[in-house]
């Protein structure tokens, strides 16, 4: 009995080691063949942005050295010594804290997968690589890219093969508690994999279904799921012919198709009826002489459909159902998030909006398309919506963000934009001179003249003109026109300049100024920096040309 445990221990230890070398093999593949190989095929021929082959393998070359350089030659060096040192757990307890390198290409291999199916059609030369590539005799007579899947199966089966070999190993076994210790860590590592696995099922489910449609519909978008499919009949509604169909339920659509009597490029179906679940209902028949009947109704068509049994009804009803109201509830959470976005239009960009999350959104805030993947998503710095890249308009100087140039949707560029030029017109003269504020004739204005708000001395200089201060007296007036004169004793004003249209800001790092108490007064157009003699005075300043930018006319506190 002791020898028959011995020898099945044996046998564990020995089919690590064996799988151990086929799956460097097949790392050896991935890595030092194909991602090699893509790598001078897309630096001769810019197949595709270089990010992409980044996407496509992840961190796969150093899974590779980690098996190859050091699992690999200490299993193999174990076995040759077997008969000495009857343990394996030490070795896999040693590697175990590194199985953490398998998250980033666990977690990237969804992308990846994706990835490689949307070049295959859009690059014949990406195309022609794979198969050439897969008809070498280490492919297996299999697609090279069915191998990308063996990182993500590697750590489950480490977990089934140490299950056992702690299972056959005596309690007082010296490489049992190693061994326990190895799965432990091994059995975290496969519980995120499998979670990771049922997700690319649903994907590939996807894939499927749109393959036996011909392509006809674009499945594949992040949102979507795969619910249910089956055989049901369609009773005419013009007729009363009963019609067999095959139907396809989704988490946010339900496709009836009817069977091909020949196959079309792969197709299997064609769609027939295409039900989106918003506005769906599912109700129960009421046809007197067909049993297990149950309608599928929209705002513009009502479907009579029945199964074979009440079984298969009931399963179909509350799929459906549930598809439904799980479809309502994200419906309501976008809905509420829209809620939380609404900001009066002068406050847009001024303050913080309330950012929605990405993955509570399965589509455009703004067009409403579905997000997949080739339609990422965006948010606006405005408001805070989940847009698209179609809908993400450009950037544009927000007030709460220091003033800094963020990405907006194009609904608040162009309430940020007209804000602006309402506050711009009035120094293009588009607007009526009732609208005006009167201007004091030309610059005969007194340096210290009793009408001035507010006036002292400060430094001034205009971007793009050389790094040179100019000293000056400003007076701000009541009529929001600020005047410069070349001392506080001056008779006549150098300059005026009504504020109408500008913004008033603290500089950053972007402005390239070395130096404190200064603030920057801008537009579309230009830029002046200013400095004062101290921060009380630079927050003076502040204050009051930021409320007369904004017809406010009342006097520092």
């Amino acid at each position: 009995m002791m020898k028959k445990k011995k020898y099945h221990i044996y046998r564990i230890a020995l089919e690590i080691l064996t799988t151990e070398r086929t799956y460097v093999d097949k790392l050896y593949l991935i890595d030092q063949v194909l991602h090699r190989r893509l790598d001078e095929e897309n630096k001769a021929h810019n197949m595709f942005p270089q990010e992409v082959i980044s996407s496509m393998f992840s961190n796969m070359k150093s899974i590779y050295q980690l098996h190859h350089d050091f699992v690999l030659p200490q299993l193999e060096q174990r076995m040759q010594e077997w008969e000495k040192v009857r343990k394996i757990g030490d070795i896999m307890l040693r590697f175990a804290p590194f199985l953490k390198i398998y998250t980033e290409y666990v977690n990237n291999y969804e992308n990846s997968y994706k990835n490689m199916n949307i070049w295959l059609v859009k690059s014949n030369r990406f195309r022609a690589i794979i198969d050439q590539l897969s008809v070498m005799p280490e492919s297996n007579n299999m697609s090279v890219l069915n191998h990308i899947i063996a990182p993500v199966q590697r750590v489950p089966r480490y977990e089934l093969l140490l299950k056992e070999y702690v299972k056959r190993l005596p309690h007082n076994a010296p490489d049992r508690a190693d061994a326990e210790k190895a799965l432990q860590h091994v059995s975290a590592g496969a519980h995120h994999i499998n979670n990771t696995m049922r997700k690319i099922h649903k994907f590939k489910k996807l894939l499927e279904v749109r393959d036996l449609l011909g392509g006809v519909v674009d499945l594949v978008i992040a949102s979507r799921e795969f619910v249910k499919e089956g055989r049901v009949v369609k009773i005419s509604a013009r007729s009363g012919d009963h019609q067999d169909r095959y139907l396809f339920l989704f988490s946010d659509m339900v496709l009836l198709c009817s069977e091909l009597t020949v196959s079309r490029r792969g197709a299997k179906y064609k769609v027939r009826a295409r039900l989106d679940v918003d506005q769906l209902q599912c109700l129960e028949g009421d046809n007197l002489e067909i049993e297990n009947t149950f309608y599928l109704k929209t705002r513009v068509r009502s479907i009579e459909l029945y199964t074979r049994s009440p079984l298969e009804k009931r399963y179909w009803m509350e799929s459906i159902l549930k598809a439904i109201q799980e479809f309502e509830a994200r419906n309501e959470a976008q809905h509420i998030s829209a809620e939380l976005l609404k900001i009066e239009d002068d406050e847009l960009g001024r303050r913080a909006p309330t950012f929605i999350k990405n993955d509570s959104v399965s589509c455009c805030m703004n067009c409403k398309a579905g997000f997949g993947l080739l339609r990422k998503r965006k948010q606006c710095r405005a408001c805070g919506a989940v847009a698209c890249g179609k809908c993400i308009h450009g950037k544009i100087a927000l007030p709460y963000d220091n003033h800094k140039h963020n990405k907006v949707c194009r609904k608040c560029y162009d309430i940020i934009q007209r804000t602006q030029k309402d506050k711009e017109i009035t120094l293009k003269g588009e607007v009526p001179a009732a609208e005006l504020p009167q201007r004091t004739k030309a610059l005969q204005v007194r340096a210290k003249d009793e009408a001035a708000l507010f006036s002292d001395f400060m430094l001034l200089r205009t971007k793009g003109r050389g790094k040179t201060w100019i000293r000056r007296w400003f007076a701000l007036h009541p009529d929001c026109i600020l005047y410069t004169f070349k001392s506080n004793e001056a008779e006549l004003a150098v300059t005026s300049m009504p504020l109408q249209g500008f913004t008033v800001a603290p500089i950053d790092k972007s402005d390239s100024i070395d130096k404190a108490n200064v603030f920057k007064l801008f537009h579309k157009k230009k830029t002046y920096y200013f400095q004062c003699e101290s921060k009380d005075k630079t927050n003076q300043w502040m204050s009051i040309l930021s409320k007369s930018t904004e017809g406010d006319v009342s006097t520092p506190s």
